[in-house]
């Protein structure tokens, strides 16, 4: 196995990763209701 990582850091890290990709989707949410409120 070429990953010597402790499973601890591989947990954090994944952790991490999800994070991210929540606010990223939180974030289009987001902008895409804002675009829905604008007025025309």
């Amino acid at each position: 196995m070429t990953n010597n990582k402790p499973a601890h850091e591989k947990v954090r890290e994944e952790r991490e990763d999800a994070q991210k990709e929540k606010d990223r989707l939180e974030a289009e949410e987001q902008k895409r209701l804002d675009d829905e409120d604008r007025p025309e």
